[in-house]
């Protein structure tokens, strides 16, 4: 039989090729965003546009081949391009997995049908190529009648073909139901009419190339012969990515306002920060920097020590005469990353002048799991009430928590203010809390100068304060504190439940070893004796008075 080339012809050869290069695009947009983003859903859309370019390929050469005379090589590739829909549903499974939000029974229904879907195509595929008259025979010739030579070269259709049709179509009516439903009963979601659009064409053009392939003729367009199911995969393969970049670019306007707005509040607490007189900063799991306002990176001297963490930069700021804040500095560093709300007082170098001055900490975790913090540090000030308090006596009982010494010591110098200068009460407040951590150490927990000098030096001095703490007869007992303030002076009677110690002895053999061994604790009560006017113990070593008069 002669054929004459018409326009007809040259749309059957035009089109496939035409939808290649289309799916060309889609495939290397789709590679492009999921190599930039590794998104689950971009993938599932690469396999989808995969099956079909492999579809659209194999239809391709069998018109050409079918044009050349080369039809009897077609059949193979007639075969395979038949079998990539098997492997398109699955691939679509996956595609609802990742590209929907669905209730866990769906996933699992889906999950299973895909799997199905992945086996049915590997056995389906593996007796196409055994026994090939059970789907596409590649010896026998279609026996519809055709409309061109790229027609010929087609097999004769086997049972297996059928199945094929049956098992795609489930698959695709399945997905459609799900679409629908979402659509219908969910939350407005633009990109399910994208994803049915595509479902449509497809569906359109298998039914009429199946029309086609059983009586000879199709409904649409019937004086054309052409691949109406690799016209409907590319209008679907485009309608999906359409919805996927749809979704995308909604995200991306989203993080955009987003991070206009995160710039707006960065701006607004970069204002608010630098504006106080607080320092204000960010902490990282290891108490490192990670963020502050100028007033922090002054106070901390962080130009210079911005690779140090918090505690090493206080013990840097640590006078060297104030042994209190040494010893009880793991104690609060500890307790920031114990992951609670923690707030104490500390001694900084002023950053101008170099003098020291005590300072209000606070640290508050970030929510999350990263355990960081933000803190903050306010140069302490009396409060106003101070200046109107004349006289003053208190009495306390406290237990034998080292972090307690900030409070106590702060509640006893708070109205010192109208009598002494900031120094001097700083000065006392050290002086006092010096022997505040004697009375507990010393005393009620019985920890001796050897013993301490011991764990220091293997560095489990917290384990041991921790351990004497929860130990009886140790635990139960308690530091008692009297205070009396008025116009001339004031005292501090400080009264601890251990043993006691022979004060003179004591004093001049801790000198004289301090000094001889360099030890980095053992001066607390002769810096005291400094500090205060008059320092007296009892007979039994167990109760001390400060004074400090008002000159």
């Amino acid at each position: 039989m002669e054929w004459t080339y018409t326009l007809a012809d040259a749309i059957q050869l035009i089109i496939p090729w035409a939808c290649m290069l289309l799916l060309s695009v889609v495939l290397l947009a789709y590679s492009v965003l999921y190599s930039h983003f590794r998104e689950p859903s971009y993938l599932s859309g690469l396999f989808i546009s995969l099956a079909a370019f492999i579809y659209v390929f194999c239809e391709a050469m069998v018109v050409v081949l079918g044009w050349t005379d080369y039809y009897f090589i077609a059949p193979y590739f007639h075969r395979i391009g038949q079998l990539t829909s098997l492997w398109f549903t699955p691939a679509l499974m996956y595609f609802a997995l990742t590209s929907w939000k669905l209730n866990t029974f769906l996933n699992k229904i889906i999950s299973l049908l895909g799997y199905l879907a992945l086996g049915v195509a590997g056995i389906v595929t593996l007796t196409a190529f055994i026994l090939p008259d059970s789907f596409i025979s590649s010896m026998v010739d279609h026996t519809r009648v055709v409309l061109s030579p790229g027609d010929f070269g087609r097999g004769t259709l086997g049972s297996l073909y059928g199945f094929r049709d049956i098992f795609f179509g489930s698959y695709i009516v399945f997905f459609s139901i799900i679409a629908i439903s979402r659509l219908i009963r969910g939350p407005r979601d633009s990109k399910l009419v994208f994803v049915l659009s595509g479902l449509l064409f497809v569906v359109w053009g298998a039914l009429d190339d199946m029309l086609f392939y059983q009586i000879g003729r199709n409904f649409f367009f019937n004086s054309i012969r052409f691949s109406r199911v690799s016209v409907g995969l590319t209008l679907m393969v485009f309608l999906f990515l359409t919805a996927l970049l749809n979704e995308f670019l909604k995200t991306q306007h989203e993080l955009e306002e987003t991070y206009s707005q995160l710039k707006k509040s960065e701006e607004k607490y970069k204002i608010l920060s630098e504006g106080t007189d607080q320092a204000i900063f960010s902490l990282s799991r290891d108490l490192m920097f990670d963020s502050y306002n100028q007033q922090a990176e002054q106070l901390f001297s962080l130009f210079h020590h911005h690779n140090k963490p918090l505690g090493e930069i206080l013990r840097l700021q640590t006078p060297e005469s104030s042994h209190i804040l040494a010893d009880t500095l793991e104690e609060k560093i500890q307790s920031i990353k114990d992951n609670a709300q923690t707030s104490f007082q500390s001694i900084v170098k002023d950053p101008r002048t170099g003098e020291p001055q005590e300072y209000q900490f606070q640290f508050n975790p970030i929510p999350g799991d990263r355990g960081e913090y933000i803190g903050r540090a306010s140069a302490m000030v009396a409060s106003r009430l101070s200046g109107y308090v004349e006289y003053e006596k208190l009495k306390l009982n406290i237990d034998n928590y080292i972090l307690v010494i900030d409070d106590v010591s702060t509640r006893l110098t708070h109205a010192l203010p109208r009598y002494f200068d900031a120094a001097e009460v700083m000065h006392i407040k050290m002086g006092l809390q010096e022997m505040i951590i004697n009375a507990i150490e010393h005393g009620n927990l019985g920890i001796n100068f050897e013993e301490k000098s011991m764990a220091l030096e293997k560095g489990n001095y917290r384990e041991l304060i921790r351990q004497r703490q929860n130990l009886s007869p140790y635990k139960e007992k308690m530091v008692n504190i009297e205070y009396i303030l008025t116009s001339t002076h004031v005292k501090y009677l400080i009264t601890d439940q251990g043993e006691g110690f022979d004060c003179n002895h004591t004093l001049t053999h801790l000198k004289k070893k301090v000094d001889d061994e360099m030890l980095p604790h053992g001066r607390g009560i002769a810096m005291t004796q400094i500090i205060f006017d008059k320092v007296t113990y009892n007979k039994k070593g167990n109760k001390v008075l400060l004074e400090k008069n008002l000159h």
